[in-house]
């Protein structure tokens, strides 16, 4: 087991790498500092166990003082240093409660979006809701484009392709084609009501609380955002991102199914179609999620075969995060993250136009751009006969799929009549 001097160095390193770390990297340093915490308390107790012991046995007088070993004065000098970044919080924590207001810095968005827990508490707290939100937040590509006015990201449309040559005969040109989407920055508002008594917390818990509010209000509005987007005329979503092209085009590929009945219907050949549908004609797309409303991954349980009448699809939840798992048939296996905010197609009405529902690609396809810190103030005046406290945050957020055919939607044809 490491020492505790080699744990704190081992921690200090990590914290250095998070400024520079990419997406990727800034999930598994949070994993690793929640792993090196929980091996630091350890070492703590360990050590002042000993020491304790080392008292017990120390005659009661004429002893002297010693000087403090190397180690022990690094290990102070560590501590110092983490007790300087607690010290900060503790710092924003009591403006908070002081002044009712604060600023989220955008690299911190980062980690507040993320559904894990970021700070342990010695709070008591009640049992809360089940999850409200879709992890599609968590999965998705995240930027930091503080101070940007808009986000231009180039993209490939095509390659080139080359062909037999012939001697004297300049070669026929080929080139490849690069086109751009552009993502721009939404208001976006956060209301979260929550009661009073938070007050009476110590000012880490008390910001805590507020911070709790405003990361679900916020990821559950994203988690819209990102799936059908903002209902404006340049909307943010998977199912409305187009290309900035003169005649702007589609950045999905479209799935198209057949009524049953007028209806909408999950068979034994649907999710393997899905499969087959993305990617290129020489390969089918890696990494792919499969996002799809609750009710229609119950429609895919309920698919019976033809003769035993067995189960077509099992269905395993990931049950240290049951809104993803995966669906499995035949030689397939495809991850499924639930999302509330996508149709089901199961027992959907044809209409007289096309009906998006489930959608089927990599997330890292689409990618969510944090244009400036969230602003937070909280008032105690709006609410104050019902004993609430009112929190108020605004952020600037924006996304788009980034990579042709990212994703396919899987579309409930129109009909025919």
């Amino acid at each position: 087991m490491k020492t505790l001097k080699e744990l704190l160095e081992q921690r200090a390193k990590l914290l250095a790498e998070v400024d520079g770390a990419d997406e990727k990297r800034f999930d598994e340093i949070q994993f690793e500092i929640r792993k090196v915490d929980a091996l630091i308390t350890e070492a703590k107790k360990a050590e002042a166990d000993n020491e304790a012991e080392e008292r017990a046995a120390r005659p009661a007088s004429g002893t002297s003082n010693v000087a403090k070993p190397m180690e022990a004065m690094f290990i102070q000098g560590a501590e110092n240093r983490e007790q300087s970044a607690d010290s900060e919080v503790e710092k924003r924590a009591k403006q908070l409660k002081e002044s009712k207001q604060t600023t989220i810095p955008v690299k911190e968005l980062r980690a507040l979006l993320s559904s894990g827990t970021t700070q342990p508490t010695k709070a008591s707290e009640g049992g809360s809701l089940f999850n409200q939100v879709s992890s599609i937040v968590d999965l998705v590509k995240v930027e930091d484009t503080e101070g940007w006015g808009e986000n231009k990201v180039s993209y490939d449309d095509s390659y080139g392709t080359a062909d037999a040559g012939e001697e004297g005969t300049a070669p026929t040109s080929s080139n490849p084609v690069f086109k751009q989407v552009t993502i721009k920055p939404f208001l976006l508002e956060i209301v979260a009501e929550i009661s009073n008594k938070i007050s009476n917390l110590t000012p880490i818990n008390y910001m805590k609380r507020v911070n709790d509010s405003i990361k679900i209000s916020l990821r559950k509005k994203l988690a819209t955002w990102i799936t059908s987007g903002n209902g404006t005329s340049a909307a943010m979503g998977i199912i409305n991102s187009v290309n900035d092209d003169e005649t702007p085009a589609a950045m999905y590929k479209t799935y198209e199914v057949a009524a049953v009945s007028g209806a909408g219907a999950i068979t034994s050949d649907t999710l393997k179609n899905i499969v087959l549908q993305y990617g290129s004609d020489e390969e089918i797309g890696a990494n792919a999620i499969l996002f799809l409303n609750k009710t229609d991954l119950a429609a895919f349980g309920a698919v019976r075969g033809t003769n035993e009448k067995k189960a077509v699809y099992e269905i395993i939840p990931d049950m240290s995060n049951p809104n993803v798992g995966l669906i499995k048939e035949g030689g397939i296996t495809v991850k499924y993250c639930i999302n509330s905010n996508v149709t089901g197609l199961s027992g959907l009405a044809q209409g007289a136009t096309a009906k998006k529902t489930m959608l089927y690609g990599d997330p890292t396809n689409y990618e969510l751009d944090l244009f400036k810190d969230i602003d937070i103030r909280v008032s105690e005046h709006e609410k104050f006969s019902a004993g609430l406290l009112v929190i108020r945050g605004e952020a600037l957020v924006g996304g788009a799929v980034t990579k042709k055919n990212g994703f396919v939607v899987v579309t409930l044809a129109a009909n025919a009549g």
